[in-house]
Protein backbone atom coordinates (compact mmCIF):
# COMPACT_ATOMS: atom_id res chain seq x y z
CA UNK A 1 0.00 0.00 0.00
CA UNK A 2 1.46 3.64 -1.18
CA UNK A 3 2.39 5.77 1.91
CA UNK A 4 -0.11 8.52 2.03
CA UNK A 5 0.48 12.13 3.64
CA UNK A 6 -2.03 14.48 5.45
CA UNK A 7 -2.34 17.44 6.89
CA UNK A 8 -5.09 17.90 9.81
CA UNK A 9 -6.05 20.82 11.93
CA UNK A 10 -6.92 19.48 16.11
CA UNK A 11 -5.84 17.68 18.68
CA UNK A 12 -2.98 15.35 18.17
CA UNK A 13 -3.92 13.12 21.04
CA UNK A 14 -6.94 12.39 19.75
CA UNK A 15 -5.42 10.92 16.75
CA UNK A 16 -6.51 7.29 16.15
CA UNK A 17 -3.24 6.16 15.03
CA UNK A 18 -0.37 3.46 16.45
CA UNK A 19 1.90 6.14 17.06
CA UNK A 20 2.62 10.02 18.02
CA UNK A 21 5.11 11.78 18.51
CA UNK A 22 5.87 14.20 21.50
CA UNK A 23 8.30 17.15 20.69
CA UNK A 24 10.24 16.77 24.14
CA UNK A 25 13.30 18.18 26.15
CA UNK A 26 16.22 15.83 26.13
CA UNK A 27 15.11 15.46 30.47
CA UNK A 28 11.95 13.94 29.27
CA UNK A 29 10.18 16.05 31.11
CA UNK A 30 6.51 16.39 30.67
CA UNK A 31 5.32 19.85 30.95
CA UNK A 32 3.36 22.17 27.92
CA UNK A 33 1.76 22.29 25.16
CA UNK A 34 1.88 18.64 23.11
CA UNK A 35 4.15 17.44 26.29
CA UNK A 36 1.34 18.71 28.80
CA UNK A 37 -1.81 16.85 26.69
CA UNK A 38 -0.29 13.54 26.62
CA UNK A 39 0.68 13.99 30.58
CA UNK A 40 -2.57 15.24 31.27
CA UNK A 41 -4.94 13.00 28.73
CA UNK A 42 -2.21 9.77 28.65
CA UNK A 43 -1.98 9.96 32.30
CA UNK A 44 1.11 9.84 34.77
CA UNK A 45 2.15 6.45 33.63
CA UNK A 46 3.91 8.22 30.91
CA UNK A 47 5.56 10.23 32.69
CA UNK A 48 6.69 7.34 35.02
CA UNK A 49 8.53 5.60 32.06
CA UNK A 50 10.58 8.24 30.88
CA UNK A 51 11.58 9.02 34.13
CA UNK A 52 12.63 5.20 33.89
CA UNK A 53 14.47 6.17 30.94
CA UNK A 54 16.17 9.69 32.12
CA UNK A 55 18.06 11.97 30.44
CA UNK A 56 18.53 11.76 26.20
CA UNK A 57 20.80 13.36 23.48
CA UNK A 58 19.43 15.89 21.86
CA UNK A 59 18.56 14.73 18.42
CA UNK A 60 17.57 11.26 19.81
CA UNK A 61 14.50 9.41 20.37
CA UNK A 62 12.75 7.56 23.19
CA UNK A 63 9.56 5.16 22.98
CA UNK A 64 7.07 4.69 25.88
CA UNK A 65 3.86 2.97 25.76
CA UNK A 66 0.52 5.10 24.93
CA UNK A 67 -0.88 5.09 28.46
CA UNK A 68 -4.88 6.04 28.41
CA UNK A 69 -4.53 7.40 24.96
CA UNK A 70 -5.57 5.79 21.90
CA UNK A 71 -2.24 5.07 20.65
CA UNK A 72 0.11 2.28 21.45
CA UNK A 73 3.46 3.99 20.91
CA UNK A 74 4.87 7.50 21.93
CA UNK A 75 8.04 8.70 19.76
CA UNK A 76 9.17 11.42 22.16
CA UNK A 77 11.65 12.85 19.94
CA UNK A 78 14.54 15.02 22.53
CA UNK A 79 14.99 18.33 20.31
CA UNK A 80 15.41 21.46 23.25
CA UNK A 81 17.22 21.23 26.69
CA UNK A 82 14.85 21.83 29.38
CA UNK A 83 13.68 25.69 29.55
CA UNK A 84 16.17 26.30 26.00
CA UNK A 85 15.20 26.78 23.15
CA UNK A 86 14.91 23.96 19.71
CA UNK A 87 17.31 24.21 16.84
CA UNK A 88 17.05 23.18 13.03
CA UNK A 89 19.96 19.94 13.65
CA UNK A 90 18.23 18.47 16.43
CA UNK A 91 14.70 18.48 14.78
CA UNK A 92 16.23 16.74 11.91
CA UNK A 93 18.28 14.12 13.86
CA UNK A 94 15.25 13.85 16.16
CA UNK A 95 12.94 13.41 13.17
CA UNK A 96 15.02 11.35 11.42
CA UNK A 97 15.34 8.53 14.02
CA UNK A 98 11.53 8.99 14.44
CA UNK A 99 11.47 7.57 11.15
CA UNK A 100 13.54 5.05 11.35
CA UNK A 101 11.78 3.88 14.92
CA UNK A 102 8.45 3.68 12.82
CA UNK A 103 10.20 0.80 10.21
CA UNK A 104 11.76 -0.91 12.90
CA UNK A 105 8.94 -1.26 15.10
CA UNK A 106 6.30 -2.16 12.16
CA UNK A 107 4.07 0.90 12.83
CA UNK A 108 1.87 1.93 9.94
CA UNK A 109 0.23 4.48 11.14
CA UNK A 110 1.42 7.75 12.98
CA UNK A 111 0.55 11.21 13.74
CA UNK A 112 3.17 14.39 13.99
CA UNK A 113 2.95 17.73 15.39
CA UNK A 114 5.02 20.67 14.22
CA UNK A 115 8.16 19.31 16.23
CA UNK A 116 9.75 22.37 18.22
CA UNK A 117 7.60 25.30 17.78
CA UNK A 118 5.95 24.85 20.91
CA UNK A 119 8.33 25.29 24.16
CA UNK A 120 11.29 25.09 21.69
CA UNK A 121 9.84 28.08 20.20
CA UNK A 122 11.43 27.22 16.78
CA UNK A 123 9.63 29.03 13.84
CA UNK A 124 6.63 26.77 12.34
CA UNK A 125 7.80 27.63 8.78
CA UNK A 126 11.41 26.63 9.13
CA UNK A 127 10.02 23.18 11.01
CA UNK A 128 7.93 22.73 8.14
CA UNK A 129 10.09 22.91 5.54
CA UNK A 130 12.64 20.28 7.72
CA UNK A 131 9.49 18.16 8.11
CA UNK A 132 8.36 17.97 4.41
CA UNK A 133 11.85 17.77 3.11
CA UNK A 134 12.60 14.64 5.56
CA UNK A 135 9.35 13.34 4.56
CA UNK A 136 9.78 13.50 0.90
CA UNK A 137 12.97 11.61 1.12
CA UNK A 138 11.21 8.94 3.44
CA UNK A 139 8.19 8.27 0.78
CA UNK A 140 10.87 6.97 -1.39
CA UNK A 141 11.18 3.76 1.35
CA UNK A 142 8.49 4.19 3.75
CA UNK A 143 8.73 0.58 4.53
CA UNK A 144 5.41 -0.76 6.70
CA UNK A 145 4.16 2.39 7.12
CA UNK A 146 1.05 3.37 5.29
CA UNK A 147 -0.29 6.67 6.52
CA UNK A 148 1.23 9.90 8.37
CA UNK A 149 -0.78 12.33 9.70
CA UNK A 150 0.82 15.66 9.79
CA UNK A 151 -1.40 17.55 13.17
CA UNK A 152 -1.21 21.36 13.64
CA UNK A 153 -3.05 22.62 16.19
CA UNK A 154 -4.21 26.10 15.30
CA UNK A 155 -5.88 27.49 11.62
CA UNK A 156 -2.28 29.56 11.40
CA UNK A 157 0.41 26.89 11.64
CA UNK A 158 -1.80 24.54 9.52
CA UNK A 159 -1.86 27.61 6.91
CA UNK A 160 2.25 27.44 7.33
CA UNK A 161 2.34 23.96 6.56
CA UNK A 162 -0.23 23.57 4.11
CA UNK A 163 1.57 26.50 1.74
CA UNK A 164 5.11 25.16 2.12
CA UNK A 165 3.48 21.54 0.90
CA UNK A 166 1.81 22.49 -1.67
CA UNK A 167 4.63 25.28 -3.25
CA UNK A 168 7.95 23.15 -2.48
CA UNK A 169 6.18 19.63 -3.74
CA UNK A 170 3.90 20.37 -5.67
CA UNK A 171 3.49 16.45 -7.26
CA UNK A 172 3.81 15.21 -3.70
CA UNK A 173 0.33 17.09 -2.31
CA UNK A 174 -1.47 15.96 -5.41
CA UNK A 175 -0.36 12.32 -5.03
CA UNK A 176 -0.85 12.22 -1.45
CA UNK A 177 -3.58 14.94 -0.71
CA UNK A 178 -5.99 13.29 -2.82
CA UNK A 179 -7.31 17.15 -4.11
CA UNK A 180 -6.35 20.10 -6.22
CA UNK A 181 -3.46 22.21 -5.12
CA UNK A 182 -4.60 25.34 -3.41
CA UNK A 183 -4.36 28.82 -4.36
CA UNK A 184 -1.59 30.30 -2.97
CA UNK A 185 -0.49 34.18 -2.41
CA UNK A 186 2.80 35.24 -4.70
CA UNK A 187 5.68 34.08 -2.68
CA UNK A 188 7.51 37.22 -0.93
CA UNK A 189 10.75 38.43 -2.12
CA UNK A 190 13.69 37.61 -0.08
CA UNK A 191 15.31 40.04 2.12
CA UNK A 192 18.59 41.30 1.00
CA UNK A 193 21.51 40.13 2.84
CA UNK A 194 23.13 42.71 5.42
CA UNK A 195 26.20 44.06 4.10
CA UNK A 196 29.06 42.41 4.76
CA UNK A 197 30.55 43.60 8.08
CA UNK A 198 34.47 45.13 7.65
CA UNK A 199 37.32 43.36 8.35
CA UNK A 200 38.63 43.82 11.86
CA UNK A 201 35.32 45.79 13.18
CA UNK A 202 32.65 44.50 15.61
CA UNK A 203 31.12 45.01 18.61
CA UNK A 204 33.99 43.94 21.11
CA UNK A 205 36.74 45.49 18.45
CA UNK A 206 37.63 49.11 18.79
CA UNK A 207 37.65 51.42 16.17
CA UNK A 208 41.17 51.30 13.86
CA UNK A 209 43.74 53.94 15.81
CA UNK A 210 41.81 54.28 19.07
CA UNK A 211 42.97 52.76 22.14
CA UNK A 212 40.66 49.99 24.05
CA UNK A 213 38.33 51.41 26.94
CA UNK A 214 40.13 50.45 29.34
CA UNK A 215 43.62 51.48 28.65
CA UNK A 216 41.92 54.82 28.66
CA UNK A 217 40.78 54.60 31.92
CA UNK A 218 43.97 53.07 33.13
CA UNK A 219 45.62 56.73 31.89
CA UNK A 220 43.03 58.93 33.81
CA UNK A 221 43.84 57.19 36.51
CA UNK A 222 47.85 57.89 36.60
CA UNK A 223 47.14 61.12 36.17
CA UNK A 224 45.83 61.63 39.57
CA UNK A 225 49.17 59.84 40.88
CA UNK A 226 49.79 56.30 41.71
CA UNK A 227 47.17 54.29 43.99
CA UNK A 228 47.09 54.19 47.57
CA UNK A 229 48.84 51.16 49.04
CA UNK A 230 47.11 48.13 50.68
CA UNK A 231 46.76 47.64 54.44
Amino acid sequence: MPLKIELRQGDITQMDVEAIVNPANNDLILGSGVSGAIHRIGGPEIQEECHRIGTRPLGTVAVTTGGKLKCRHIFHAAVNPLGMWADAKSIRNAFRGVLRELVERGTKSVAIPAIGTGAGAFPIDRCADILLEELREFAKAPGPVETILLVLFDEKNYAAFEERFARKFPELWTQMMDRPLPELPPEPEPEPEPPPRPPGRGPDRPSPGRPPRRFRGRRRENRHGPPPPRR
